[in-house]
């Protein structure tokens, strides 16, 4: 693990390969058979070793040159048992447990998992990187979207026509649920109790003062979950109260990780007391620690997870038949594993995991009719934008809602004592002027409407550059929100010296 400029980082885009040991040719495979999983490495020795290990266990094809966290195809005998290969950006635990519980009704399968975020994962398709998977997991139902447009997804068929009434309906030929995830705040009531705070009801509650420095998120180019809680609050509040909600956020962010794994790891080691996550995330935690909680938002945004055939995948009839068991029974009940946090889509199934926090959704709360093919159109302008508007400012964003929350008070303490003269109507109006400049957002909706422009917008891809027409946007964003910036700090600095205080607004760099 590494410490980077955006928060905590798991081996950049590398991140884990678990894979049944047992090999074919030396017929030691099975449930019973050791794993590999958890490999990391930050230095390029450590993983040079990984690859000798892989390599002398024969799990890794001596001419690789894709770079580690990738299996090579092993070479099989003609009447070899087939070799599952499944892309997924779930968890190791998660992965571990499907398999030995699939592993022991087709004891003759090898399967093997390639364990990547979701944008690793979506890199892994689009650049046709080996081993080809037969099938994709995700939680993030936009990502789903994004490979059918790009025809990397075989239709499921009756499969798919099983599971309809539980799935977007632009996704159906490809997408099978198999359980459900809502999204919102995990948080920690000891740490928030020590900071004399309450647990968040909702999205409002974090941008009170109080939580300046005490919440995180991972940015939605690096996590496809968090891409699904950012597009929702920009689906509920509008374009650009959307936006101006998330950079008035980010005056209260502590860090943006690089996955959103690191979220829940710093809760429950009370490196900060609020996250925004994916329920999955969280309900393991709660299991074992009652003082994490989770708060699901309204409008309540709840959608299925999914699996998806990969074309030019080996196995697609092995792969059909994993689909068939993350549907059935057995693989209900290991999905309703308390360990996991997972709600399968069987509602008899969910009757057994009473702790899970989607069972405690109130009845008749306010869901969000997510839109997932309004998420894929504009995808990557979405993230490119958080992270020119959050991001890669949260420094600058934090020193400014300081600032502010500090006049705020002094405005409104006049007020209280009777000192509300004309003079504080202009203070007022300035301060609220300073808002609208550090929360207005460079791309006006309007632009929304261009499919063309939109779909010059790339996802991040460590190493390549952007396109033309983004660079060109996104070198403008970068110069209207520092004028913006700079405009909102002048008026704060104004309305300190007329009210008598410092003026030390942080400067731009």
């Amino acid at each position: 693990m590494t410490d980077g400029p955006l928060g905590t980082f798991w081996d950049r885009e590398v991140d884990v390969v678990g894979m049944n040991a047992g090999l074919a040719r030396t017929g030691q495979g099975g449930a019973s058979s050791p794993w590999l999983a958890g490999i990391r490495g930050s230095s390029r020795g450590w993983r040079r070793g990984c690859r000798s290990l892989l390599l002398g266990l024969g799990l890794l094809g001596p001419g690789l040159g894709a770079g580690p966290g990738l299996l090579a195809p092993v070479a099989y005998a003609a009447d070899a048992p087939p070799r599952l290969v499944v892309l997924t950006s779930f968890s190791e635990q998660v992965s571990q447990e499907l398999a030995d519980a699939y592993l022991r009704e087709s004891p003759g399968v090898t399967l093997a998992f390639i364990h990547k975020k979701t944008s690793a994962a979506l890199n892994h398709l689009e650049r046709d990187l080996g081993p080809t998977p037969d099938l994709v997991m995700a939680s993030a139902l936009d990502a789903f979207g994004w490979m059918a447009e790009r025809d990397l997804l075989v239709p499921a068929g009756a499969l798919v026509a099983q599971m309809a009434p539980h799935i977007e309906p632009s996704l159906e030929p490809y997408c099978v649920p198999f359980a459900r995830a809502g999204y919102g705040l995990m948080w920690h009531r000891g740490y928030l109790e020590l900071h004399g705070l309450n647990p968040p009801s909702g999205w409002e509650a974090l941008l009170e003062p109080g939580f300046t420095g005490q919440v995180a998120m991972s940015s939605p180019a690096r996590s496809g979950t968090t891409h699904v809680i950012v597009e929702s609050l920009l689906q509920a509040r509008g374009w650009e109260p959307g936006w101006a909600y998330l950079m008035t956020l980010g005056g209260r962010l502590a860090t943006v990780t690089a996955r959103s794994f690191g979220v829940p790891i710093g809760i429950q080691r009370e490196r900060f007391g609020v996250g925004l996550v994916v329920d999955a995330l969280a309900a393991p935690a709660i299991v074992v620690d009652a003082d994490i909680g989770f708060t699901y938002p309204v409008p309540v945004t709840v959608l299925p997870v999914c699996a998806a055939l990969v074309r030019g995948g080996a196995e697609l009839d092995e792969a059909r038949r994993f689909l068939r068991f993350l549907t059935s029974p057995s693989g209900q009940r290991v999905l309703a594993s308390p360990s996991l946090g997972r709600y399968p889509i069987d509602p008899v199934v969910t009757t057994g995991i009473p702790d899970h926090p989607l069972t405690h959704l109130v009845p008749g709360q306010v869901r969000l009719a997510y839109d997932a093919e309004l998420s894929r159109r504009r995808y990557g302008l979405v993230n490119a934008l958080f992270d020119h508007l959050v991001t890669y400012r949260l420094d600058r964003l934090r020193e400014f809602w300081v600032r502010h929350d500090e006049l705020a008070v002094q405005l409104a303490s006049r007020s209280e004592s009777g000192m509300d003269t004309e003079a504080s109507t202009r203070d007022r109006s300035d301060l609220a002027r300073a808002r609208e400049l550090a929360t207005r957002v460079p791309f006006a909706a309007e632009r929304l409407a261009d499919a063309e422009l939109l779909a010059q917008f790339s996802r991040h891809q460590p190493g390549l550059m952007a396109g033309a027409v983004q660079r060109e946007e996104e070198a403008a964003w970068r110069e209207r929100l520092d004028t913006d910036l700079e405009a909102a700090r002048a008026l704060l600095e104004a309305l300190a010296a007329r009210l008598g205080v410092s003026t030390s607004v942080g400067a731009a760099p």
